[in-house]
């Protein structure tokens, strides 16, 4: 599984028939960083996309700041935007570890659960049925 800077994956193992969605830059500080972060994290949630998540890191050995959304969508429109954001950095392809990483945190909720993970603005309550 590999990513293009275009902001698509073509992934070995897709969801139903979607394949992940991966976009990630690179940025030259932490201000730069965190406004692409931040817009794009907040994209997400006026969207209501549950299934896509932005993550801000560094890696370590490197030390370049990355932000990266990954997940699946069918939302064409919304795709454009978060490659528009973080056109403000310079797209990057991800290693497959690091896109492993990340898109191990999709794995769906047991339905048994009282809570989800969600952001510092907006924590999503499952529905109760």
């Amino acid at each position: 599984m590999t990513s293009s800077p275009e902001g698509s994956v073509h992934s070995n193992a897709p969801k139903g028939d979607r394949p992940l969605f991966v976009v990630a830059a690179q940025f030259p500080n932490s201000e730069s960083q965190a406004r692409a972060y931040y817009d794009s994290r907040n994209i997400l949630i006026q969207s209501s996309e549950l299934e896509l998540a932005a993550h801000r890191f560094r890696i370590v050995r490197t030390k370049i700041l990355h932000v990266a959304v990954i997940g699946y969508s069918s939302n064409e429109d919304l795709k454009h935007h978060i490659n528009r954001i973080l056109t403000r950095g310079d797209l990057i392809e991800l290693p497959t570890d690091i896109i492993d990483l990340l898109s191990h945190r999709l794995r769906p909720i047991p339905s048994a659960s009282s809570w989800i993970e969600g952001t510092q603005r907006s924590l999503v309550q499952p529905k109760r049925q």
